[in-house]
């Protein structure tokens, strides 16, 4: 009887270590491959004869691809952003344009024109609003260089009422001094004029932003008649606009003799007119060529402005101008 016998089954005698020692104690047998490694082929071969800047095929990075597996790839890819930025072509930045600062490529902003002359100062304004503010105008102008002015002058019936209104537009252009360039002459005439004015003005002197490089208006009222002066600097040249006018009315208990131009539609006028010379100024060429003078017969002439429907009301007991 074997020495197994009594044992459970599914147990066997465990062997001497001496007579059958485990299978990790012996080393496996060295097994020769079946087939040599094959070399891995260059990723640019020399029998290529290519440019280095010729573009790489897809068939051709495909076969490497799969021949080298995930490793090669990420070499392919990284060779190729190589070749491709090194074969892309140098960007070399333009000269910069005329009127740049060449130390920090920014820019240098050309000052605008100054100006010479004033072809026609009548012109300036939008006839439109003149025909609204002064009706039936007669208008002049005249031209005593540095300076140029235009006036508007009209009295018309309306309600049994007479209306006189008059516009005035005068213009001085600085030039330059011994001391000082003409931009600082124009600035230094509108201060002592701006001075002058808020002294004879009082409270009723107002100052007006985003017009010119300073601008101001004013009412007063003389002798039953209110006007309203808009000053204003622009460059070299200074420029007033003056709306004046009264109301002569008939005889009667409920209305004085005479009313002055009442100070909203006063001073609506005159910047209005103001806003709207500034802005033909800045467009006018012949006024920064020096081709716009004139004297003598050249001068253009004087007119007549038609006469409109006059709006409600430019007294003291009406509403305003427009």
């Amino acid at each position: 009887m074997s020495s197994d016998a009594g044992m459970p089954y599914g147990l066997a005698t465990r062997h001497d270590p001496q007579d059958a020692p485990p299978l990790w104690r012996v080393p496996p047998p060295l097994r020769p491959l079946a087939d040599p490694p094959r070399p891995v082929p260059p990723l640019f071969p020399a029998t290529a004869a290519r440019s280095s800047c010729e573009p790489l095929t897809a068939r051709r990075s495909r076969g490497y691809l799969v021949r080298l597996g995930s490793a090669a790839a990420l070499a392919v890819t990284a060779v190729t952003a190589a070749a491709v930025a090194a074969c892309s072509p140098v960007h070399v930045p333009a000269a910069p344009p005329a009127g740049t600062d060449p130390l920090t490529s920014t820019t240098v902003p050309v000052p605008p024109p100054d100006f010479v002359a004033i072809p026609d100062p009548c012109a300036l304004p939008v006839q439109a609003t003149l025909q609204r503010l002064s009706p039936g105008a007669t208008w002049w102008p005249t031209q005593r260089t540095p300076r140029w002015s235009c006036t508007w002058v009209s009295a018309v019936d309306h309600q049994g009422s007479r209306m006189h209104r008059k516009v005035e537009l005068r213009i001085t252009i600085a030039t330059d001094t011994s001391s000082d360039d003409a931009r600082a002459v124009a600035r230094a005439i509108y201060e002592d004029q701006r001075a002058r004015d808020h002294a004879t003005w009082g409270a009723r002197y107002q100052a007006v932003p985003h017009l010119g490089e300073g601008a101001y208006s004013g009412y007063a009222e003389r002798a039953a008649t209110g006007e309203s002066k808009t000053g204003v600097l622009l460059r070299n040249l200074v420029f007033d606009v003056t709306y004046r006018g009264d109301t002569w009315n008939p005889p009667g208990p409920d209305a004085p003799p005479q009313e002055a131009l009442a100070e909203s539609a006063a001073r609506m006028g005159s910047l209005q007119l103001a806003r709207e010379v500034a802005y033909a100024l800045t467009r006018c060429m012949p006024c920064f060529s020096g081709t716009a003078t004139f004297s003598g017969s050249a001068a253009p002439a004087g007119g007549v402005l038609p006469v409109n429907d006059l709006r409600r009301g430019t007294s003291h007991r009406s509403s305003g101008d427009g």
